[in-house]
């Protein structure tokens, strides 16, 4: 309750920290040598025959995908943890609380916070569904919605003093709102028809995270959502999208399969 009172009020900073001309020239420095490392490393036997996979060279697979990380992640990397650093020499960190902790940014935060003795809480944002490669935590603490998501870090490998169940944030907002949830209200503010009842897809954007996963697979998902609605007289839908979706393959599919009583919507409780 005291961080959402806190962030009500907009009583945080952004991390967009600015740099000294020293500093700048001191990660662009390093910038140069990490590219000059990977000129070494790329004309180098040895390091390409390192990626084989039964004895067939992979490397024309992953040379560009190593060549982002020595141009553009690692001095990203770099430039962040130098951030953190010179925040808390400004401000004294006495916490730092994360969405997430296993991504390249939030990650490069916990590993900085570390060297400097911060304590890190990550207050996890969404359920637990497949496996993402997220599985290991590394903050110092992490709020989990409820015993599902505890028990399952848990048989990940996770300490047991890592985890907290705190319940959804999301919970404490809808109690300070205290948000109108009649029907009448929905109904009104979606411009959904009084006389039919309506369904909700609830969607997520591609994430990577398994080999099955393909580009279309929200396009083939509401492709097949459409055809079954045929089957429902007087039935509405409801596209509620991921904050980080874009509303364009929707509205493709919608304009080309004609279909009525059909909303988009991103920000609504």
């Amino acid at each position: 309750n005291r961080l959402y009172s806190l962030m009500r009020k907009k009583l945080y900073i952004s991390f967009d920290i600015p740099l000294s001309g020293k500093t700048k020239r001191q990660i662009d420095g390093q910038k140069d040598r990490f590219f000059a490392r990977w000129n070494e490393l790329s004309i180098d036997p040895s390091f390409k025959d390192r990626f084989t996979y039964k004895d067939i060279s992979i490397w024309s697979l992953v040379e560009s995908k190593l060549f982002q990380f020595f141009k553009e992640r690692f001095p990203r990397i770099l430039k962040l943890i130098t951030q953190v650093k010179e925040f808390h020499k400004d401000k004294t960190i006495k916490l730092i609380i994360l969405r997430a902790d296993g991504r390249e940014m939030e990650k490069t935060i916990v590993r900085a916070a570390e060297e400097l003795n911060i304590p890190t809480l990550n207050i996890t944002h969404g359920v637990l569904s497949e496996n993402n490669g997220y599985d290991i935590l590394f903050c110092t603490k992490t709020a989990v919605w409820g015993q599902a998501d505890f028990q399952r870090y848990l048989s990940l490998g996770n300490p047991v003093d890592k985890l907290a169940i705190t319940g959804s944030p999301k919970y404490d907002r809808l109690y300070f709102k205290r948000l109108d949830s009649s029907k009448e209200r929905i109904y009104k503010k979606l411009r959904l028809d009084f006389q039919k009842d309506f369904i909700i897809l609830a969607t997520q954007p591609i994430a990577k995270f398994s080999s099955y996963r393909t580009d279309d697979e929200n396009e083939v998902l509401l492709r097949s959502v459409l055809s079954a609605m045929k089957d429902i007289p007087d039935i509405q839908l409801v596209i509620k999208l991921h904050p980080f979706e874009d509303y364009s393959i929707y509205k493709k599919v919608l304009k080309e399969m004609k279909t009525k009583d059909v909303i988009l919507v991103r920000d609504i409780d």
